[in-house]
């Protein structure tokens, strides 16, 4: 009667499932997660030092272009994040919110 009855073993639950292992890895995983968000604000932040003056010398040539033609300027300027450049555009993205969600990809 020996061979019939179950094995048990110390941490073993009661009907005879593997053994619980403690989760040694929930703490290195919400350390990367964390890890993740600080580099995607950092690499979003360096985007905008790289890309602004680009574009804000690209909207100064385009303002001018529109007061010589129609009297008024399209951007106000300057920008001071990519948000402001993102506003000021007129992306069927931008006007349902997606963009500024970070939906978009």
């Amino acid at each position: 009667m020996l061979g019939r009855q179950p094995l048990v073993v110390e941490g073993m639950a009661a009907h005879g499932s593997a053994p619980v292992a403690p989760d040694y890895w929930k703490g290195p995983i919400a350390a990367l997660k964390a890890e993740r968000e600080w580099f995607r604000k950092e690499s979003r932040e360096l985007f905008e030092l790289a890309s602004l003056p680009v574009l804000q010398v690209v909207a100064a040539g385009m303002n001018f272009l529109f007061v010589v033609f129609t009297g008024r300027g399209y951007f106000s300027l300057p920008f001071k994040s990519i948000d402001d450049v993102l506003a000021a555009t007129h992306f069927p993205a931008r006007v349902s919110g997606e963009v500024a969600r970070g939906e978009v990809r």
